[in-house]
């Protein structure tokens, strides 16, 4: 805690980033770049980690003893990340089920599939929401490939509103769409805000949560809270 508040991190993630967990070439080190130049910019002198100790695999005990030994947050929401330039995603299912077991009053757990293989998502949504109890469902706006980036939008009625009538059937209440940080050399188009609004208008019982808005497109952001 913080004073008397309750401190929350609400996006902690236990990455995989090593080499042996890339899955397509160029574009999971600009991925593992990417992470590592957030990281080195945003932490103070004196709180930045060598690139060998953070592009590597970290374990669910280094997570947590980094949040609640190392820092003052009480809870965290740990989310799957489902990356497929990582063969694993980035944080494997696995992870959370470990997290969960091991401090069930300290983590909460998001989902996290791929809307690009439309069946596969909807499939790993349904064994994880059985397999891990989870609070909601994590997203990242596009895909990679040899072949280049594919990207979608959360008005897509045929990629993503399936996924949500899913996460609705399955009780779930939160989607998480990570939003204005570009991971690597991809496209901007579909990390602007521009289709949250259809979304959230055609389901209204779905709390959608923008992950990283405020880092760009403030304007935009703080218009569709208002909305």
């Amino acid at each position: 805690m913080i004073k008397d508040v309750f401190v929350v991190d609400a996006a902690a993630h236990s990455y995989n980033l090593g080499e042996a967990n890339y899955a397509v070439g160029r574009y999971s080190q600009a991925l593992v770049d990417a992470f590592y130049g957030a990281h080195y910019s945003l932490s103070p002198v004196g709180y930045r980690l060598p690139r060998e100790h953070f592009t590597r695999d970290w374990t669910v005990a280094e997570t947590a003893k980094m949040l609640y030994v190392e820092s003052d947050y009480d809870y965290a929401c740990h989310h799957v990340i489902p990356i497929n330039a990582f063969k694993d995603g980035g944080v494997s299912i696995q992870k959370a089920r470990e997290i969960r077991a091991r401090w069930p009053n300290r983590f909460q757990v998001y989902a996290g599939v791929d809307p690009i293989f439309p069946d596969q998502a909807l499939d790993s949504l349904d064994e994880q929401v059985e397999e891990l109890n989870p609070i909601g469902l994590k997203l990242y706006p596009n895909s990679y490939s040899a072949d280049g980036v594919v990207g979608w939008h959360m008005d897509d009625p045929e990629i993503a509103f399936p996924l949500f009538e899913r996460a609705l059937y399955l009780g779930l209440k939160a989607v998480a769409i990570h939003k204005a940080i570009p991971l690597g050399p991809v496209p901007m188009d579909h990390y602007r805000m521009d289709d949250i609004d259809a979304a959230a208008a055609a389901f209204p019982d779905l709390q959608f949560e923008i992950v990283h808005g405020g880092f760009a497109f403030i304007e935009e952001t703080a218009f569709q809270l208002v909305q």
